[in-house]
């Protein structure tokens, strides 16, 4: 009889899969990869949007995404931008899909669910692979006339004026941790339902067998 395949690793696997998820593509659009404060101006920036603030008294912030009103890749600064925005999104997108994989794992029978945890598992190794390669091309493209508007001498791997913000931590921070999820599918994806022989207490009856 096929029962609901629910165990405290499972379920942590897939509370994990969906907050990273969640962390990831909250990262993606936030525009708090770098920042420049100082005083009560402050003006950022990230893969999806940045935000800038006029110079003066009484200067407002204005935060948009590249492109204005609808994001369009080709207006980033960049072409190195693009490609790690390709990457990073895409990682984001697959890194949902396992962790859709991995909630739907949990409502089938044992077979099912260990198929589905071995595929999520491919699915989300594939993805911390691209999420890091998005991650480590974002700085090569900080030699640009955009960023030195902003933050001085910019060079790669160098931000001059500006220095790391909570978007681009969180989304290094979530990749890092998204690495043992491949791993906690690996293992719901070989797990096996042991038997043990249980005393019966009529002699001429055979043992139960009860799975652990």
């Amino acid at each position: 009889m096929s029962s609901v395949t629910i165990t405290p690793l499972s379920v942590f696997w897939t509370l994990l899969s969906l907050a990273l998820a969640s962390a990831l593509c909250a990262s993606f659009v936030a525009p708090t990869w770098f920042i420049k404060s100082g005083n009560l101006d402050l003006s950022s920036f990230g893969l999806y949007s940045y935000c800038v603030h006029s110079p003066g008294p009484g200067s407002i912030e204005v935060c948009q995404i590249f492109g204005g009103g609808r994001f369009d890749l080709m207006t980033l600064p960049v072409g190195v931008w693009q490609a790690a925005v390709v990457l990073f999104g895409g990682g984001c997108i697959m890194c949902s899909l396992g962790a859709l994989l991995s909630l739907s794992s949990l409502f089938f029978a044992l077979n099912t669910h260990k198929k589905l945890a071995l595929f999520a598992g491919y699915v989300q190794t594939v993805s911390v692979l691209i999420l890091m390669a998005g991650l480590v091309l974002f700085p090569l493209g900080l030699d640009n006339a955009f960023v030195r508007q902003y933050c001085g001498q910019s060079a790669i791997f160098n931000a001059g004026d500006c220095e790391i913000g909570w978007g681009y931590m969180l989304a290094i921070m979530s990749t890092a941790i998204a690495m043992f999820c491949p791993v906690f599918a690996k293992y719901l994806s070989s797990v096996r339902k042991e038997y043990v022989s249980l005393p019966s207490n009529n002699l001429n009856a055979p043992p139960l067998l009860s799975h652990v």
